[in-house]
């Protein structure tokens, strides 16, 4: 069940309490006096105020769900736009023979002095 749906049961079954709620005010015997009036009477106010907030709430949806309906799907993320592009790297292998691998400042050289754009660093 949608938002929408649920709030305008809602509201329906709020109207008809309150409308029951007046019915049965107006027959009560013997009349009520000046402090039941008064409670009798915030009792509605505050049946009206939280009906018309749900009336506010169901405007507010309605309008949000038309913007959305008119607003174009944004197209999906491609594995292309996710994966970044990274400069080609070249990675010397050690064979095991130390005393032909050149320094770690050599072996270091190629790597920050490759052409990596900005974008590509981040």
């Amino acid at each position: 069940m949608t938002e929408r749906h649920e709030l305008e049961i809602n509201m329906a079954n709020l109207q008809q309490a309150l409308d029951n709620y007046i019915e049965a005010a107006g027959e009560l015997q013997p009349p009520p006096d000046e402090n039941q009036m008064t409670k009798i009477e915030q009792d509605i106010d505050s049946a009206q105020a939280t009906h018309l907030r749900g009336q506010n709430r169901l405007t507010e949806l309605c309008l949000i769900l038309e913007q959305n309906a008119d607003a174009p799907m944004s197209s999906p993320i491609s594995e292309e736009t996710v994966k970044p592009r990274l400069a080609p790297l070249h990675i010397p292998r050690f064979d095991g023979r130390l005393w032909k691998w050149d320094p770690f400042g050599e072996f270091s050289k190629p790597l920050s002095t490759e052409g990596i754009s900005a974008r590509q660093r981040s």
